[in-house]
């Protein structure tokens, strides 16, 4: 924000410029959550988080002593916002994880969520110096330097965070520990099916936005001022609903609370692709944005209350991977969207697939709602036996089915105590 009011008379008020320099911080965001996949389960994830505030910290200076100087311009705006976005996701990847570490299980959903909340506060500590600054000669160098401040402030605080037990990872390098995370998300169902949509639901949350600006402004012929209460509509439900989900993510009925958002959020989609009135539109908004932001974060946060603990680092970079792997595109995207595509027409395909994917996520819950809560605990496997008799049967029998103690076995025609038939292997 600081460096735009630099950069305007530079660029002209390019706006493929501008997608460019979005572009180029979207693929460092991008990039950082493909290395804390590499990094995060192999070190101390309060020493990465510490090193990425400190990185940011070190950026923020040198950005500032560059615009002292007036040397920030040009080809330094793609590098500052490449680098910037890199260490930014490799933070929050880490940071991610290390939530899942800290906090008991059932808490784990409800943590996430809550780390949610820290948007809110960056718009608070970034967004009313901006305006205060935005138009001073020296905004650029002011905002930068309180950045760095907040930044060592964070690397501080990390001193008083404590460290986590998990099990030591036992893999050959790093590459081959993120294919191991890969495999074990593919591999377990739930992970697997929260993935699954937390992809396809980042993807088409943003083409959706552009679908809904072109709702507003083109066929609704609605003034700037009305097409921004329309938005803020749609960031106030989406606080309310997170809100909402910090009490109903961590409670029993949680992944229906998750399988109605997926619902409602699809349906609404749908129906406001029929509306040609800003007032209804705006209406639906707030339950279609409320559900919308409730499903993904929902994906998110029980993902992560389901995996084990060892692999909580490379599961949080995978799913922060997944759910943003078009948002450094976005600026492109929407130029195309809007050539392309008609917004109701869009958002009525966007609403239909988001619809069946809900269908598919009760069918997919439906087959494994009797999962244990804690993957971590050790489970015994009884066949087909229902939960209760396999908790029975575990309790009253010392040994596991499928091994069964043979010293009080009958040694019928061996002289070497040998079951009849057997070998000694």
């Amino acid at each position: 924000m600081s460096t735009q009011s630099q950069f305007w008379d530079e660029i002209d008020f390019s706006y493929s410029t501008i997608a460019w320099i979005g572009l180029a911080n979207g693929l460092g965001i991008i990039l950082g959550y493909l290395a804390a996949g590499l990094l995060a389960d192999r070190r101390s994830k309060r020493i990465l988080t510490c090193w990425c505030a400190l990185g940011l910290t070190a950026m923020s200076a040198v950005v500032a002593l560059l615009a002292f100087g007036d040397l920030l311009r040009g080809d330094w705006f793609y590098f500052v916002a490449a680098l910037f976005g890199m260490i930014h996701g490799v933070a929050t990847a880490v940071v991610l994880g290390w939530i899942g570490e800290l906090l008991p299980r059932k808490l784990i959903a409800k943590g996430v969520v809550v780390l949610s909340f820290s948007s809110i506060a960056h718009g608070i500590l970034l967004s009313f110096p901006a305006v205060l600054l935005m138009d001073q000669q020296h905004a650029t160098l002011a905002l930068f330097t309180i950045a760095s401040l907040l930044y060592l402030s964070a690397a501080l605080s990390t001193r008083r965070v404590p460290t986590a037990s998990v099990p030591s990872l036992q893999i050959d390098s790093a590459l081959e520990g993120l294919k191991s995370a890969a495999a074990y998300m593919w591999r377990d169902t739930r992970i697997q099916t929260l993935w699954i949509y937390f992809l396809f639901a980042g993807i088409l949350s943003i083409i959706l936005h552009f679908a809904l600006t072109d709702l507003l402004l083109t066929e609704s012929d609605t003034g700037q001022l009305t097409f921004s209460l329309g938005l803020i509509a749609r960031g106030l439900a989406a606080v309310v609903a997170t809100i909402c989900l910090v009490y109903a993510i961590s409670g029993r009925n949680r992944w229906r609370v998750y399988l109605a958002a997926s619902a409602i959020a699809g349906v609404t989609v749908v129906i406001t692709s029929f509306v040609s009135s800003y007032l209804l539109l705006i209406l639906l908004f707030i339950p279609q944005s409320a559900a919308m932001s409730a499903a993904v974060l929902a994906s998110e946060a029980l993902a992560m209350s389901a995996t084990r603990r060892e692999y909580f680092g490379r599961v949080a970079a995978l799913l922060l991977f997944a759910g943003n792997i078009l948002f450094f595109a976005s600026g492109f995207i929407g130029g195309f969207l809007r050539d392309w595509f008609d917004g109701r027409w869009l958002a009525l395909a966007i609403g239909v697939i988001l619809s069946l994917a809900a269908v598919w996520l009760y069918r997919r819950w439906r087959g494994f709602r009797h999962l244990p809560d804690d993957p971590d605990e050790p489970q015994v496997k009884y066949g087909n036996l229902s939960p209760i008799a396999a908790h029975l049967t575990g309790h009253l029998a010392p040994q596991k089915l499928g091994t069964p103690d043979t010293s009080s076995f009958p040694t019928s025609g061996n002289r070497d105590g040998q079951l009849s038939g057997s070998s000694p292997e």
